[in-house]
């Protein structure tokens, strides 16, 4: 068990010794806006939802507990 561990541990550091540290990452220029386009989308809906949720409480209820 300690062996393995070992052997683990040392083939892991050995990995790591020959990465240099960057890791190139290409996205394409479409994505870009497609990516503001999902979390407005995702924005907008989940603020949708709890504002209804948040309207069907009435108004005195909500004032009435101060918890």
């Amino acid at each position: 068990m300690v062996l393995t561990k070992l052997g683990i541990l040392g083939s892991f550091f050995l990995v790591q010794m020959k990465l240099s540290g960057y890791l190139p990452v290409y996205l394409p220029l479409y994505l870009y806006p497609l990516i503001v386009a999902i979390g407005m989308a995702s924005y907008l809906g989940i603020n949708f939802l709890q504002l209804r949720r948040i309207n069907q409480i009435p108004l005195a209820a909500a004032l009435k507990n101060h918890e």
